[in-house]
């Protein structure tokens, strides 16, 4: 075989080993972000879940202490408890209004004082929670319904949907959080749906407040990772085909100066 024909496999080949050597930063690269972003988008929408599932908590827990001390005038007549019932209202800033029940019979408001509206059990999840896309007071805003019940009484305190939202909202976070109260979900824009959002199909989580037993769910759009990734892709891919283009160089001079010095001394053998 002509020493011609050699020289250029060896070239090839050098070639061929430094665009493989060259690619690989690119390709180790992209891998490694692609795994990062998903981890990371997976943190946040974990992390957003929780936060809001704590802050949710946070709200409920005092409106679930004052229901219980409430207990104490469930039953009693309206006309000797409903100033109690206003001031508790008024000084509650998350509070809409309160009312008191028996049997299952809304006799007493904070906002009406005494009245006389039937009130569905089967309506509440968990036998607490009733969130509505509306009531008769305010019927394009949510309202959330949290009762305390003791046969035949109870007491019940109407939180307003914005309250909510803003909780939400306050988290600051890019991830879709919904709050789940038995079949119906409140969303960040304070809209009430009778199914989960279709905006958490990727790194989706739901946490059950143990507490309380409501939940709160949290992903992101479809196609988010994708998006992410090419706008990051954008401002990387070049530094990374730099340093691939510097290492093919490097490898492809290597390469030869260690051909040409494994060839000078055949030649010299020939020679002789």
């Amino acid at each position: 075989m002509s020493s011609g024909v050699t020289d250029i496999r060896s070239r090839y080949r050098a070639i061929t080993i430094a665009l493989l050597i060259g690619l690989s930063p690119v390709v180790t690269g992209i891998g490694v972000m692609n795994w990062q972003l998903a981890k990371q988008l997976d943190n946040d929408a974990m992390n957003a879940t929780k936060h809001a599932l704590g802050a949710i908590e946070e709200l409920i827990r005092p409106i679930a202490d004052a229901n219980q001390a409430l207990m104490s005038v469930a039953g009693q007549a309206c006309i000797n408890v409903v100033a109690r019932l206003r001031e508790h209202a008024i000084s509650e800033k998350n509070l809409r209004s309160v009312l008191l029940i028996s049997d299952n019979n809304v006799y007493c408001s904070s906002l009406y004082g005494e009245m006389n509206a039937p009130l569905n059990p089967g309506e509440f999840h968990n036998r607490t929670f009733w969130l509505r896309p509306g009531n008769e007071a305010t019927p394009d805003r949510a309202v959330l319904y949290y009762r305390t019940y003791e046969h035949p009484y109870g007491v019940a305190s109407l939180i307003d949907g914005s309250v909510l939202r803003s909780e939400l909202a306050l988290l600051k976070t890019d991830a879709t959080l919904t709050l789940e109260f038995g079949s119906r979900y409140l969303d960040s824009d304070g809209s009430v749906h009778g199914k989960h959002s279709e905006d958490q199909g990727e790194f989706y989580h739901r946490l059950v407040s143990t507490e309380f037993g409501f939940a709160v769910n949290g992903g992101y759009p479809d196609g988010t990772r994708w998006k992410v990734f090419t706008a990051r892709a954008a401002t990387t891919t070049a530094s990374l085909l730099l340093v691939g283009l510097v290492t093919g160089i490097a490898v492809f001079w290597l390469t030869g100066r260690s051909q040409l010095r494994r060839r000078v001394p055949m030649e010299e053998n020939s020679d002789t």
